[in-house]
């Protein structure tokens, strides 16, 4: 017995076919935008740039701290708690304090050069204000940490 396709049936699977294709070049590498063409794909945005000013805190003295943005940092193995006075957004048009209303849970984590990472853990303190600039990686609750200014002077990664 011999099957037949009918001339609708034909329709459909060429239809499917190009659905397929549709679909499977939706989701190609991004590799393969040179070759589709840009109208495509689009590059992925870098996290936005920041500055947070504040003071560091040991984890004991957290009762004692006031206001809305009281982070536990970790920096290595350590933990401390950053009391964020000014968080300003230095690329985009969202405010500061509005990035940090994404942090889910209310926590850092900050990473970058070792330097840096013991700068901040040497200037810690509730006497001592730190300016820290960096990258806000929102979805991994971490700042890449690219410069640490202190009231007096200025550290930048190399």
């Amino acid at each position: 017995m011999e099957k037949r396709y009918t001339v609708g049936r034909r329709m459909g699977l060429i239809g499917l076919l190009c659905f397929c294709l549709a679909i499977c070049t939706a989701f190609a590498p991004a590799g393969a935008s040179a070759h589709w063409g840009p109208w495509m794909f689009s590059p992925p945005e870098p996290p936005p740039l920041v500055r947070l000013t504040g003071a560091l805190f040991p984890v004991q003295d957290k009762g004692e701290l006031t206001g809305l943005y009281n982070f536990p940092i970790f920096i290595g193995a350590q933990t401390w708690i950053f009391h964020v006075e000014k968080a300003q957004s230095l690329t985009g048009s969202i405010l500061g304090s509005s990035l940090l209303n994404d942090l889910f849970p209310m926590r850092l984590r900050f990473v970058g050069p070792k330097g840096l990472l013991e700068q901040i853990e040497a200037e810690a303190g509730p006497a001592r204000t730190l300016t820290l600039t960096g990258r806000l990686y929102v979805s991994y609750n971490w700042l890449l940490v690219t410069s640490v200014q202190e009231a007096g002077g200025e550290t930048e990664a190399s």
